[in-house]
């Protein structure tokens, strides 16, 4: 998570991230299968480190990594700052991945759903 990402967390949560990034392998096997082929799930650590944008989605506070895969887009969903484990730590949680087209991205923008907070949407015409 960049610097910026991490402060527009702050300023609309309140919390910094934890930028320590969980996920459980179950529940993201069974969200991935439909979004990513496995060649790109294997890629997942570089596929967020460069995303196409980094959304805020305000009515569920969280954090969309938008990223290009071999046939299409999809949207990672993480959750921030959330309590994990019997320590009570804090960690990011990657909660899913969709697939996502750049269409619906732009509807959910337009109509002030989701921010961009880094990057860009493109819709191809």
């Amino acid at each position: 998570m960049t610097e910026s990402v991490a402060e527009a967390v702050h300023q609309r949560t309140g919390n910094m991230p934890a930028r320590l990034l969980v996920m459980n392998g179950k529940s993201l096997a069974t969200t991935a299968d439909a979004a990513l082929k496995p060649e790109d799930l294997q890629h997942l650590p570089s596929l967020m480190a460069k995303p196409q944008a980094v959304l805020w989605d305000r009515e569920n506070h969280q954090l969309l990594y938008v990223v290009a895969t071999r046939d299409g887009m999809a949207r990672i969903v993480v959750r921030t700052s959330q309590t994990v484990g019997r320590q009570n730590d804090r960690a990011d949680v990657l909660v899913s991945v969709s697939r996502v087209s750049a269409q619906s991205l732009e509807a959910a923008i337009a109509d002030g759903m989701i921010d961009i907070l880094e990057g860009h949407v493109e819709v191809n015409k």
